[in-house]
């Protein structure tokens, strides 16, 4: 969630924050979650599914951690081939290739986490509910708390690409 909500406010300079962009935020990354959440449960049932684990979170908190140095470049490029390719689609098709260029993998990867962790977590049937129950539970305060820190906290006390730093580095705690 606070990757989503730096998101539309890293977007929005450059091509406004309408339902349209937030479609295509939420979309995209919904995408990726789910995409992420198939290729985890692949990879959470071969072996050293802990170290696993453990890379997927780490790869996705340095691609977060970059987004500040490289996003307004990849926005200008898919801006500029959007305009080249087809000028009418300059909203819709350059805020959809800036956002999958950005933002894809690193939702893809924290897709991935939740099968993994889930595999990791549970270590025999007869209590996985209660486990599975927890992960739920905490992923879901997770996201209470993605929520309000960026829109309430960071972003208007620190800013924006100070805010992808702060949920890169609290990935890696």
């Amino acid at each position: 969630m606070g990757v989503e909500l730096s998101a539309s406010r890293f977007m929005a300079p450059y091509y406004g924050s309408s339902s349209i962009i937030w479609t295509i935020i939420i979309g995209v990354l919904l995408v990726a979650m789910s995409v992420g959440n198939f290729l985890g449960g692949i990879l959470a049932d071969r072996p050293e599914a802990e170290s696993r684990l453990y890379l997927l979170i780490w790869l996705c908190s340095i691609w977060i951690a970059v987004i500040p140095f490289v996003g307004k470049y990849a926005i200008l490029l898919s801006t500029s081939a959007i305009l080249f390719l087809s000028p009418d689609l300059l909203i819709v098709g350059g805020s959809l290739f800036s956002c999958l260029a950005l933002f894809f993998l690193p939702c893809l990867l924290l897709g991935a986490v939740s099968p993994c962790l889930a595999k990791v977590a549970t270590k025999n049937l007869e209590n996985n509910g209660r486990v599975l129950g927890e992960l739920f539970g905490f992923s879901t305060l997770g996201s209470i708390v993605g929520t309000i820190l960026p829109t309430f906290v960071s972003i208007p006390l620190i800013g924006t690409s100070k805010t992808f730093f702060l949920f890169a580095a609290m990935m890696n705690f």
